[in-house]
């Protein structure tokens, strides 16, 4: 999905609708960010992802 305008029509609809309410998942708490970072990380190996995972979780 990478390319295909995801964040364009995000800050468009944030600005259509400045009283809405965005989010994303997973996100929005400091663990979930965790997660996140975890997940979107490259770097990482799986058997590090699944143990950072059950450390936050």
């Amino acid at each position: 999905m990478d390319g295909s305008g995801k964040n364009t029509i995000f800050q468009l609809l944030k600005n259509h609708f400045p009283d809405a309410v965005f989010t994303r998942e997973p996100g929005g708490t400091p663990e979930a960010e965790i997660i996140r970072d975890v997940l979107l990380n490259e770097e990482i190996t799986e058997k590090e992802r699944i143990k950072t995972i059950e450390q936050v979780s």
